[in-house]
């Protein structure tokens, strides 16, 4: 598909990323929670590796969810409330956006229990598993949230002159989803 010319029968280039980036997302947090898990039961020499692990998924979180993806979704967001929302779907808006706020506050201090824990420093490994599991819950109902209200809203009140300007504008600045 052309990002120039796009047709009332296909999904936006766009819109069709952020499904996978939330496909990668959705493996990188089951990756996070199946090694939080078993980092409990596990065995010192065994848990470096878990850490290292969990270390992993986080910053592809930081790094892509945080910085790539999140900004992504929060131009196309940025664009919709220029489109005469009701209130309601304002709403909307502002609350996913915050959910991007919330989620990389909690990135950022998971990141630093997760730094604690590799120098050496002694991190409870029930209370970072409860701080995960708290991570993981919120990343899901965010995901749901978009999947559900906020993708539809974007194909509804967005018109392909929309999307096809948000792909030249957007598109040199995003790059190719992570893989």
């Amino acid at each position: 598909m052309s990002i120039h010319s796009l047709t009332d029968a296909e999904q936006p280039a766009l819109l069709e990323r952020l499904g996978q980036d939330h496909a990668r997302i959705a493996q990188m947090i089951s990756r996070l929670g199946a090694a939080t898990d078993q980092l409990e039961f596990s065995a010192s020499e065994d848990a470096d590796a878990l850490w290292d692990e969990i270390a992993n998924a986080m910053d592809f979180l930081k790094h892509y969810a945080d910085r790539v993806h999140h900004p992504l979704e929060d131009r196309l967001f940025d664009a919709l409330l220029h489109k005469g929302l009701t209130p309601t779907e304002r709403h909307l808006v502002f609350r996913n956006l915050g959910q991007h706020q919330e989620i990389m506050t909690l990135t950022e201090s998971m990141l630093a229990q997760i730094h604690l824990a590799r120098t050496n420093s002694v991190v409870d490994p029930a209370a970072f598993g409860d701080q995960v599991a708290e991570y993981l819950a919120l990343q899901r109902r965010h995901m749901t949230f978009e999947e559900t209200h906020m993708f539809p809203l974007l194909m509804a009140r967005l018109d392909n002159s929309d999307w096809n300007k948000l792909h030249q504008d957007l598109g040199k600045h995003f790059g190719a989803p992570a893989s």
